[in-house]
């Protein structure tokens, strides 16, 4: 599969294109054909539905209107396991116990290596992190929603949240003001913790 980026505008890594057209064709990215080869699903049961998603077999995934989807990177670097090359090259047990039956994404983490991009959590997270983040988001349908609905909800939180902090600006006491705009603030953390 294809491993072709496109970073924001602010240069940070948010968004996986899991297909890419080349001419008359589409090819599907790396993490799609990890996943439908650990799906086994043959190559005749994925369909690209232009405006609305892409099936792998009974897997749907929706994509944005721009055919990407949103990327979940699990924090910092190192949230997935790893295992270092070398332990698997000498054949440990322990190594090839832990990758036995599962997705390998195998790739440079070398700070000087040039395959760092910024994620939405680090400043610098290894190219093979940002892969092996897509893919464990596609096999456990983890990717984040951007459909209509999602971008509704995100104006009317941020409407919602602006208002009570207003009407807690009113208040006669700063004290009441301040504490109940960090109580707020903190439900609304709490709220986005649990959401994602």
């Amino acid at each position: 599969g294809h491993v072709t980026i496109v970073l924001d505008a602010d240069g940070t890594l948010r968004q996986h294109l899991p297909v890419i057209r080349f001419g008359d064709t589409y090819y599907m990215s790396l993490a799609v054909e990890a996943l439908r080869q650990w799906l086994d699903v043959p190559r005749s049961q994925v369909r690209l539905l232009i405006g609305d998603g892409l099936t792998v077999g009974d897997l749907r995934i929706p994509l944005g209107t721009d055919m990407s989807i949103g990327i979940d990177p699990y924090g910092v670097y190192r949230a997935l396991p790893s295992i270092s090359m070398i332990d698997l090259l000498r054949g440990e047990e322990s190594a090839l116990r832990r990758v036995e039956g599962r997705i390998a994404v195998v790739g440079a983490t070398a700070t000087g290596v040039g395959d760092r991009y910024r994620s939405s959590y680090a400043a610098s997270q290894p190219g093979v992190g940002y892969f092996a983040a897509t893919i464990d988001n596609l096999v456990s349908g983890r990717f984040l929603r951007q459909g209509l609905d999602v971008q509704a909800a995100d104006i009317g939180l941020i409407f919602a949240v602006g208002f009570a902090v207003g009407l807690l600006g009113r208040a006669t006491s700063p004290l009441v003001a301040v504490t109940g705009a960090a109580v707020v603030l903190g439900l609304l953390l709490i709220l986005l913790q649990l959401a994602f």
